[in-house]
This record gives structure tokens, C-alpha cells and sequence, in this order.
């Protein structure tokens, strides 16, 4: 099939996007396809700003998605879930556990939690309703690729099965054909933790939620599916987008979500598998559900609120904030005396750094009768309420790096902390991610940061620096304020790793067993390791990590790798026929069993030939799966898989790329 057949056919001049004619949007449809990360990079990027932008939805938009769809079809396209959770984008406007989307489906007009029967364009012409056209447009455009979104979700990689069924999260008027392909994926037991909450979130969207299978999971011991078995209960309507009235969701709903909160404050047990589209953040959904719920119920639920609410950060406050709010002002503030309740609410906003600097939450206040002003509110209180006003600039600063990219003035606002607050390590760990990102290090900003030590401090980092850089000697003395924040020694490993540094391995362990990113630091301490010349090290560290976490398909697939190049064939295969059996549709697993394979008949004698039946099967699978994806890995976040294939010259042939 020929994915751009018809593209230049189309009027791109005469369709507009968010800055005009569409005429650039084939040039951007080309860079998908590119062989160059950073070309596909940046077509991503211009997409989204044009075709997306702030959510909305242009003539253009809908012009786009079939040529997406036939994108998906090729197995060998690089990026596929990016381009899956992009198509739901332009469905939905965005879709999570806790937000309604904004789209029309030819039978509802939904603007967030307002959903109304879709009257046609007569229905409005002004704000959201104007937009409606757009919407639908996409909607039907989109429609013609739902047998692909199916095939993915059933058969494809596992972040690709995660973001069809996102996806396919999508299509109410289409939920007699996607729920019976759903309920059989349920049925015969999805393995891998991120598509089995996948699956639950898009069977309770598609309105199954309160079907036994899914109702059973609300006392599950993951709280992870207990949140969107949950999630399920809210959207169990007639009219499914719509949603069951607050009433009828019963005591159990509520308790669950509680427990998700108090999880969360407690900071156990929440790892979440992988990237999932519709989870930003397990409090921010779990107070975002709850909001759904009249004022009586969610007092039920306040405690864990107000318990959840430190750990939410900026714009993750906002919907415990709201969900405070509804439930100890549901009338607003009235002229009674403060009730305990209240206190106890207003005492926590009062003490939260940075919930203030969000602006959209002035309105929030006001409708309950409350000042929008952190004094104010402590006024109201007749108390002194602590709070660390320096973490607001600590944000700010955070923000300034990871939002605005402007690494120089996070480096500034860094050092600006220092002289109040040289103790704190999240200061020193700003400081050093700056300058890993390429901030510079001027004799002035040195000066002042040094000015912040201890002779013995400024002594040691001087050594570090010297040995290792000035991130690493920033991240050292952070580490020597913290030694156990996980984070930390996550982002010490990344660099080390980075520059073959001997302790890297130990690092990445020490962040395994603080519970950063336990997965990804487990397997990147084997890999390190592996590199290290300590090939049994490395395998019993992935041998006990499997043992511990059974269901961990990537630690099995690296298990299996790592027998593979050392020529335990046997042992090899059993690893890599886990790892197929909870991912098979992962073409890399797939041609490292082919490889194990035909080296393990070969060591038994068997004559040279270009592959054992076996091996061939296992090659036509990894063809099938993802050609162009072998060997490739999750993009670099927080920490990435170091590649041993890439690694290491010691490894099996790697498959050949397919042409293009």
C-alpha cells in the first residue's frame, strides 16, 4: 500500500491549522516515516503545535488522520504509540481517568463532565459548540481505522496495545464492534500490567465498568487497578460519556479511591508500569474522580485528601484542592465559626508551597468564598502557619528548566536558594541538573555557590568536579544531604553510566532499591554490569529480579539476552519465551530466541543451514512484529535501558533493518 497515495491531492493551502494555510502538514506527515529520530522528533512536535494546538481542532486536523492510519498499518513504523495517543488527541481533546473529553461522536456533544445530545451545527455557533464541527470531522475520520486500533490492541508491542486501547477508548457509537474484542483480551488474561490497566480503563469508558469482571477489581490487591476499576464505576450510564449519578456509585468506589490516596501519602508501592496515557498522576486522578461525588461523600474521603495533598505539586494540586474545597465549603464560607473540618483544610492549603502560584485555582476559591491569598487565609485561621515559601521559588525554578528550557535562569534561581537554604538537597540537585543540561558554570554563580559550603564540602567537590564534572560534584553533595532519595542516586547513575564510570552499576542499584524506577534501574545496574566484564553479576541480579517481580517482561527479555551472549542457549530461550508470553508482539524478543535457537542446535551438532524451523518461526514473528523497532528502547525520560546489543560486541548479529 502506498501511505501517501492521494496526500498531495488534498487542498493543504486552502485548510487552516492553528497558524494558517496547512501547507506544511504533508512535509510534517513525511518526517513520521523518517529513518532519523530527531526528523521524527521534530514532526511530532510541529504536529501537535499545529493540527493540536491547546486542544484545539482545525480543518486540517481531520485531513490528516487517514494518512496516520495508514501509518499504523505498516508494523514496521516507527513510533506507532506516539501516533495512536495522537489520533486519540484529536478525537478526544485529551482523555484521562479523571477528565471528560471535549469531542463529538455524531450522538453527543461532550464538553468535559457537560455532555449533551448532538443537534447538529444549528446547535451553537459560539466558543466550544463552533468547534464542534471540527470535532466530529476528526471523529468520523478517525472511525475508518478502528479494525488497525483493534489488531494493535490485541496483537502488537506493549506499548503499542497501551495506547490502542486508549484510543479505542474513543469510539462510544462504536462499542458493539471494539467490547466483545475487549472482553475476550480480559478473558484470556492480558499479562502485562500497563495493557491489562489499558484494558480495564477502555472497558469502563466504552461503559462495561459495572460488569462482575471489572466490579471484582475493586477489591484487587493492586491499587493501581483498584483506581481504574474505579474509574469504571463513574461512566456506567445509559449514555455512557455521561456517566451514573454521584448517588449510585457505591461505598466501595469511594473507599477505593481513598485507599489509592492514602497510597500516595504514604509513598509505597507506586510504581506505575510504564507510560500511561490516561494516569498523569495516581492522587490527581483519584481526588479528580472524587470530585464527581456529592459533598457527603467526599467527607468520607477528606482525610486522605488533605494527607495526599503535600505530594502534589503545582498544577497535581489542582483537583485536591477542588475536591477539599467541595467538601468542607460546599455552600461556601458561611458566617459561623470555622468547624474543625475547615481548619484542618485551611491549615493544609495555608502550608502548601506552591498551590498558590496556580492561577486558575483563584476561581476556585472565590465560588466557595474564600480569598485566593495565602495571608489571608492565615488570617482567617488566627494562627501562624509554617511554610516553606522557598519551595515556590524552587518550583518556579523547576519550571524555568523543564517547561520554559531556559537552563541558564534555573541555574540563577538555583543559586539565588543557596544562601537561605544550603541543606536542602532538592536545591543541589536543581543546581546539577542545570548544569548537566548545559548551563554555564561562571566564576561569579561558582563563587556564590561555594560561598554556601563547609571547607570540607568545598574540598570535596572540588575533587568531584575535577574527576567527574560539576553536576556529578552537585549531585554528590546532594546525595551526602539525602542519601536516601531514590531520585538522586537515579540521576548520579544516568551520568556515570554516561561516562563508563566504574560505580555506575552501584548506583543504579542503590536507585532499584530506594524503589526509583525500580524496573528500568534493575535491569540498566545487569547491563552496566554486563559491560563490566561481570557477566554472572549480572545475570543473578535479573535472576532475583524475576523472581521477585515475576510479570516484568523487560527484566526477562534482558535475562534471556544476557544468556543468549554468553552461550547459555537453553537457559536463554526459557527467558525469552517469558518474555514473548506476556509481549508477543516484541520483535526484539523474538530475534534474540531465533538467535539462541539456531545456536543452541548448532552446539548440538546439527549441520549448518540458515536457520532451525524454530529459529525461522522466531525470525518470521520478529518481521512480522516491528522490523524497523528492533533493538530499539524506551526513550530517554528519567533513566533508559542501556542497549547490551549496542553495547557490546560480544552479541548476537542484530536483525537487518527493513528497507524503507
Amino acid at each position: 500500500m502506498d501511505v501517501w497515495a492521494g496526500l498531495e491531492e488534498v487542498a493543504w493551502a486552502e485548510l487552516e491549522h492553528a497558524y494558517g494555510s496547512a501547507g506544511d502538514v504533508p512535509g510534517c506527515l513525511r518526517g513520521l516515516r523518517d529513518e532519523r529520530r530527531e526528523v521524527r522528533e521534530g514532526a511530532q512536535w510541529a504536529l501537535y503545535g499545529n493540527l493540536f494546538h491547546q486542544g484545539s481542532r482545525y480543518p486540517a486536523s481531520a485531513a490528516a488522520i487517514p494518512f496516520l492510519i495508514r501509518l499504523l498499518a505498516d508494523r514496521g513504523q516507527a513510533d506507532r504509540a506516539w501516533i495512536l495517543i495522537y489520533v486519540a488527541h484529536l478525537v478526544t481533546g485529551g482523555l484521562s481517568l479523571s477528565e471528560d473529553p471535549w469531542m463529538c461522536d455524531g450522538e453527543r456533544l461532550c464538553l468535559g463532565r457537560e455532555v449533551v445530545a448532538w443537534e447538529g451545527e444549528e446547535q451553537g455557533e459560539q466558543g466550544s459548540r463552533a468547534e464542534a464541527r471540527d470535532w466530529l470531522t476528526c471523529y468520523r475520520a478517525a472511525e475508518a481505522g478502528i479494525g488497525s486500533y483493534l489488531e494493535a490492541a490485541v496483537d502488537g508491542p506493549t506499548e503499542v496495545r497501551v495506547a490502542a486501547l486508549y484510543l479505542l477508548a474513543c469510539f462510544w457509537t462504536r462499542r458493539e464492534r471494539i467490547l466483545p474484542v475487549l472482553r475476550a483480551r480480559l478473558a484470556s488474561g492480558e499479562r502485562a500490567p500497563g495493557a491489562r490497566l489499558a484494558l480495564l480503563f477502555a472497558l469502563g469508558r466504552l461503559g462495561a465498568g459495572a460488569e462482575p469482571e471489572i466490579r471484582a477489581r475493586l477489591s484487587d490487591p493492586d491499587w493501581l487497578v483498584r483506581l481504574v476499576a474505579a474509574a469504571g464505576q463513574f461512566w456506567t450510564g445509559e449514555r455512557g460519556g455521561t456517566g451514573v449519578l454521584p448517588g449510585e456509585v457505591g461505598e466501595e468506589v469511594v473507599r477505593a479511591l481513598v485507599e489509592v490516596l492514602s497510597a500516595v501519602t504514604e509513598g509505597e508501592g507506586l510504581e506505575v508500569p510504564g507510560d500511561l496515557p490516561f494516569l498523569r498522576g495516581p492522587g490527581e486522578a483519584a481526588a479528580g474522580l472524587l470530585l464527581r461525588l456529592p459533598p457527603e461523600s467526599l467527607q468520607a474521603a477528606r482525610g486522605a485528601l488533605r494527607g495526599a495533598l503535600p505530594g502534589c505539586r503545582m498544577f497535581a494540586a489542582v483537583p485536591v484542592v477542588r475536591a477539599l474545597l467541595a467538601a468542607d465549603f460546599p455552600a461556601g464560607l458561611s458566617a459561623e465559626p470555622l468547624t474543625p473540618a475547615q481548619r484542618q483544610t485551611l491549615r493544609a492549603l495555608a502550608g502548601h508551597p506552591d498551590l498558590w502560584m496556580v492561577g486558575n485555582l483563584g476561581e476556585d476559591f472565590r465560588a466557595h468564598g474564600l480569598p485566593f491569598n495565602r495571608e489571608q487565609v492565615t488570617a482567617m485561621l488566627g494562627e501562624a502557619i509554617a511554610v516553606n515559601v522557598w519551595r515556590q521559588d524552587l518550583q518556579m525554578a523547576s519550571l524555568y528548566l523543564d517547561s520554559f528550557h531556559d537552563v541558564q535562569r534555573a541555574l540563577e534561581l538555583a543559586i539565588g536558594l543557596l544562601p537561605a537554604q544550603a541543606g536542602a538537597p532538592e536545591v543541589w540537585q536543581l543546581l546539577g541538573r542545570a548544569l548537566m543540561e548545559g548551563a554555564e558554570w561562571s566564576a561569579a554563580l561558582q563563587e556564590r555557590a561555594m560561598a554556601a559550603l563547609d571547607a570540607e564540602a568545598q574540598a570535596r567537590w572540588s575533587a568531584a568536579a575535577e574527576e567527574e564534572g560539576e553536576a556529578v560534584a552537585a549531585l554528590l553533595h546532594a546525595l551526602a544531604l539525602a542519601p536516601g532519595d531514590g531520585a538522586l542516586w537515579g540521576a548520579l547513575a544516568v551520568i556515570r553510566a554516561g561516562q563508563d564510570h566504574p560505580d555506575a552499576a552501584l548506583a543504579f542499584g542503590r536507585a532499584a532499591d530506594l524503589g526509583f524506577q525500580r524496573s528500568v534501574a534493575r535491569q540498566n545496574q545487569a547491563l552496566v554490569l554486563f559491560d563490566n566484564g561481570r557477566a554472572s553479576a549480572a545475570i543473578s541480579v535479573l535472576e532475583r529480579e524475576v523472581e521477585q517481580h515475576p510479570e516484568d517482561e523487560n527484566c526477562w527479555y534482558h535475562l534471556g539476552l544476557l544468556r543468549c551472549k554468553i552461550g547459555d542457549w537453553e537457559r536463554s530461550m526459557d527467558a525469552i519465551s517469558r518474555a514473548i508470553l506476556l509481549d508477543p508482539g516484541r520483535a526484539d524478543a523474538w530475534y534474540t530466541r531465533a538467535c539462541a535457537s539456531r545456536a543452541c542446535a548448532s552446539s548440538r551438532g546439527h549441520p549448518k543451514r540458515s536457520a532451525t524451523p524454530s529459529a525461522s518461526a522466531a525470525l518470521s514473528s520478529a518481521s512480522s512484529s516491528a522490523p524497523r523497532s528492533v533493538w530499539s528502547f524506551a526513550e530517554p525520560s528519567k533513566m533508559r535501558v542501556r542497549s547490551a546489543m549496542e553495547a557490546s560486541s560480544s552479541c548476537p548479529s542484530r536483525a537487518p533493518r527493513a528497507r524503507s
